[in-house]
């Protein structure tokens, strides 16, 4: 915990407030404080991703664009797959995700796809177009 001395413009009304250190820090507005600042990895929501026309048996990996963390990694045993994603804060590099897919370990073969998206909280969709290797 960490201490925070907060003062309105009475100075007889200052106090001292007490909350986690480990979040991001207040927002000041003269000597008020306002808000709490997000943390780049405070999740704020969820992401349901569709990805529809997947060939079947191909592998699923999403990913940061900076490759840095990975969110998900499966084989798709269907042609529709849907996966549920956390939303970071604002601004952060968790939100910008690359999605990949392959099908190369069995024949047919397929060219690997890759895409770029952003994360948004809510429902997004995305068409897979695999093209034969």
């Amino acid at each position: 915990m960490a201490t925070l001395f907060s003062m309105s413009v009475v100075p007889a009304m200052a106090t001292q407030v007490s909350y986690p250190a480990n979040r991001g820090e207040w927002s000041n507005a003269g000597l008020v404080c306002i808000s709490r600042q997000s943390l780049p990895t405070d999740p704020i929501g969820i992401l349901t991703l569709t990805l529809n026309n997947i060939v079947t048996g191909s592998s699923l990996q999403i990913e940061s664009q900076d490759s840095s963390t990975v969110f998900h990694n499966s084989v798709v045993t269907g042609t529709t797959k849907s996966v549920t994603l956390q939303v970071y804060a604002p601004g952060s590099a968790l939100n910008a995700l690359r999605i990949k897919v392959r099908k190369g370990s069995v024949e047919p073969f397929y060219q690997p796809y890759e895409t770029l998206l952003p994360a948004a909280v809510g429902a997004q969709s995305i068409y897979v177009s695999q093209i034969p290797d």
